[in-house]
């Protein structure tokens, strides 16, 4: 009997069926967030403050300087206030400023319009202080992450120590308006103090329910937005001393250090150099707009309208226009149990998910239009953790904790059943599926190779030793790609087009630790751990060639491909969009930082899908993901055949450079 495989490499053709409607699409190459403008000043910017009639304060090493605004997008340097030591925190408040100094020196000044800008008087702090604020005629100081200390700033010429508060939690953030001081706490809320009367500070109230930590606050009466984590919280503060949470922000990858109100918009820095913006669209609802890359950590922030201006750690300040921030959107759907594996690539999505506790079931979910994204068709309980899914439609294959290897019929979507259970004897940690065998990679053997031409029983056939740590997994044609790290880093190329023959066919060595591996095409594109993706040319399996690399991220990303693109998505960097059709050389398409988390995506027709925990979330495909990936002229395609001689059976296959129709005779 002759057996006829036809390996023709990644044969997906980016097209949409006959009668069906497009994706949306968008397009990568705008969905930057870049700066607007600059501030200039001597030496990197420490703080930044606005006075009410406009005019931009910055911290620097030598004192403050003040800027007009005439252009927004452009500040002018219009004058300068030197202090004792470099400004560490500004604050201002109508035509009045404040200034901290590493020295302990608090500062403090009028800006009055048509008089030279002048000092009044200073004043020493003994302690260290964390944040300042000023409000009308009062100050207020945190001191070591503790206390709460009012100071009276009612005569310009002379400052006066007033009452405090001793929380008994650790104090995050300090907010002061209409006479109120609101206090981001390390425990469990934010609390609220009078000290309209900067000698007599009392404390008033603080929310009944409580978050894990209010890292950052915002005030724009009678709205408080309370940040912990990657969620903004809201919060009706008309009644200070009972404030209710009245509604959330869409939730961000990161963590929020930094929060500020403009009237339209709240802008956040986060933990992962970011600038975040957000649109108030009601009093209880902040739609997430877009994301910026900063150079460096953001380290304090005001806005102007739809124009941030930000202090940026050992750099320079930065000018961001707000109406130029945005994401290309995406649908979000929670599902009733966390997913623990899931396979989103086919006719249907196949995941295995979990209550939490000892419940477990493999799912099969059809893929729906936008609002709705899956829809449960069928379910089948399942035991032991589930560490990797692959579908091969009407074949479901899995592997759990338990050390075992399932077989799933899902012919009937609605009555999935179970076919085969082998035990693996091993811990796995990644699965693929190439012809009609099943290849298991774990760390005590290698590769393991189980015949599935009879899924009802699977046989484990074949063993190809791989003594590093396997972390990735991925295959071209009948080659599989296993990422490895540990005293060695790079990809195994393992000849898959018999389990029980399988052999090492080439080692490709990378200097830094692999994170992902993807095959598409001809090629493997490999993600290390400091984010660069390495493309290495496969025609000849047996001798991968290097052909470049690029740098996209920063080291955790994760790699998925759709006709003509490979997506990188990092927490960080978003969705980086690369053009694959020259992969020798591959281009930058664009990016968008996205508000999501995620623990791989995987790509198809409708979208890059980006599942995790119990939410799957699905974005656009580029724009041009949907033109015709360019064919190359019809050539001769040489058939080799293995093994050869044959009996009473042998494998013919070939490989093209593109997806393209194929015309196969056998004489």
């Amino acid at each position: 009997m002759l057996r006829l495989v036809l390996i023709a490499g990644f044969l997906s053709v980016a097209a949409v069926p006959a009668g069906a409607a497009a994706p949306d699409c968008w397009d990568y190459a705008s969905g930057g967030w870049d700066p607007a403008g600059s501030i200039p000043g001597p030496d990197p910017l420490r703080a930044v403050a606005l006075t009410a009639d406009g005019r931009l304060v910055g911290g620097f090493r030598q004192g403050v300087a003040i800027y007009s605004l005439a252009d927004p997008a452009g500040p002018v340097f219009s004058g300068f206030l030197p202090t004792d030591a470099p400004v560490t925190h500004l604050a201002a408040a109508g035509d009045r400023i404040l200034a901290l100094t590493e020295a302990g020196t608090l500062w403090y000044g009028l800006l009055t319009a048509g008089l030279a800008p002048a000092w009044g008087d200073s004043i020493a702090v003994q302690d260290e202080v964390d944040r300042i604020a000023l409000d009308g005629h009062t100050a207020a100081l945190v001191l070591g992450q503790q206390a709460l200390l009012a100071v009276d700033v009612s005569d310009p010429k002379h400052l006066e120590f007033g009452g405090f508060a001793l929380p008994s939690v650790q104090i995050n953030d300090l907010v002061l308006d209409r006479g109120l001081a609101y206090l981001g706490t390390g425990l469990d809320r934010f609390y609220v103090y009078d000290v309209s009367d900067p000698h007599d500070v009392r404390f008033v109230g603080s929310p009944r329910d409580g978050l894990a930590s209010c890292q950052a606050i915002a005030v724009r009466y009678p709205v408080v937005y309370a940040a912990i984590s990657g969620s903004v919280y809201i919060y009706d503060v008309s009644d200070p001393a009972a404030p209710v949470r009245i509604g959330r922000g869409d939730q961000i990858a990161t963590s929020v250090q930094h929060l500020h109100a403009g009237k339209d918009h709240v802008f956040a820095l986060t933990d992962t150099e970011q600038a975040v913006m957000y649109r108030v669209a009601a009093p209880d609802r902040l739609d997430l707009l877009g994301h910026a890359a900063l150079p460096a950590a953001g380290i304090d922030l005001v806005s102007l309208g739809d124009h941030l201006y930000t202090a940026v750690a050992e750099q320079g300040g930065l000018v961001l226009d707000a109406g130029q921030a945005r994401h290309p959107g995406f649908d979000r759907q929670l599902l009733e149990w966390r997913i623990e594996a899931s396979d989103f690539r086919g006719a249907r999505a196949y995941a295995i998910t979990t209550d939490g506790l000892n419940s477990r079931r493999l799912e099969v979910l059809e893929h729906g239009p936008a609002g709705q994204l899956l829809t449960t068709v069928g379910t089948l309980p399942t035991i032991g953790a589930a560490v990797a899914l692959v579908a091969a439609e009407p074949l479901v294959v899995f592997a759990t904790s338990l050390t075992d290897l399932t077989m799933v019929d899902v012919s009937n979507p609605a009555a999935p059943h179970y076919l085969a259970i082998t035990s693996t004897q091993t811990f796995p940690r990644g699965l693929l599926l190439i012809g009609d065998a099943a290849y298991l990679a774990n760390n005590s053997q290698g590769l393991v190779g189980y015949d599935l031409s009879d899924p009802s029983r699977p046989r484990g056939v074949g063993l190809v030793p791989i003594p590093r740590t396997q972390v990735a997994w991925s295959s071209v044609g009948s080659y599989a790609l296993v990422g490895a790290t540990g005293g060695l880093n790079g990809v195994y190329v393992v000849d898959c087009h018999r389990p029980d023959q399988m052999r090492v066919a080439a080692w490709v060595s990378l200097a830094t630790p692999v994170v992902d591996v993807l095959g598409a095409g001809n090629h493997a594109y490999v993600a290390d751990d400091q984010g660069r993706v390495h493309v290495f040319d496969l025609a000849d399996p047996n001798d991968p060639r290097p052909r470049g690399a690029l740098t996209v991220g920063e080291g955790r990303g994760r790699l998925g491909a759709y006709g003509r693109h490979v997506f990188y998505v990092d927490s960080k960097q978003g969705v980086v969009a690369l053009d694959a059709i020259a992969p020798d050389t591959p281009q930058l398409v664009g990016r968008s930082l996205v508000p999501l988390d995620w623990a791989t995506v995987q790509v198809r027709a409708t979208g890059l899908y980006l599942p995790q925990n119990n939410a799957v979330s699905r974005l656009p495909l580029p724009c041009d993901a949907l033109a015709a990936v360019p064919r190359p002229a019809a050539v001769a395609a040489g058939l080799a055949a293995a093994p050869n001689p044959f009996n009473p059976r042998t494998n013919l296959h070939f490989r093209l450079e593109a997806a393209a129709p194929v015309a196969l005779t056998i004489h």
